[in-house]
């Protein structure tokens, strides 16, 4: 099914931690993923919505939000969150948009 307005998210960052698992007490088992959320007009990303991520241990398979992860790994969560970088495309709905618009008000100054 086709939708025109929506969201979606795409992993940005993801890197294993030091420390251990607070529920199976495996060492550096803990993988950290930051997801950017973003909202989608016509298929085309229009603008992001935002930063959320989850951690997995890969020996239980345990997954966390970042509201019920404990503090070693949240702390790990925030730091990783900081560095990953929004990507360019995500604002090409809104700059061809932009672009329309000003292209809109240009033919119109030249028809009046």
């Amino acid at each position: 099914m086709l939708y025109l307005i929506g969201h979606k998210s795409i992993p940005l960052k993801q890197e294993t931690i030091s420390g251990k698992c607070n529920c199976c007490e495996s060492i550096n088992s803990v993988t950290v993923t930051v997801y950017q959320k973003y909202v989608f007009v016509f298929g085309l990303p229009f603008l992001p919505a935002g930063k959320t991520g989850i951690s997995e241990c890969s020996v239980c398979k345990q997954v966390l939000e970042e509201k019920g992860m404990p503090e070693n790994i949240k702390s790990e969560y925030q730091q990783l969150k900081a560095t990953a970088r929004i990507p360019i495309w995500m604002f090409s709905g809104a700059i061809a948009f932009l672009l329309l618009y000003v292209y809109w008000q240009y033919q119109a100054k030249i028809h009046y």
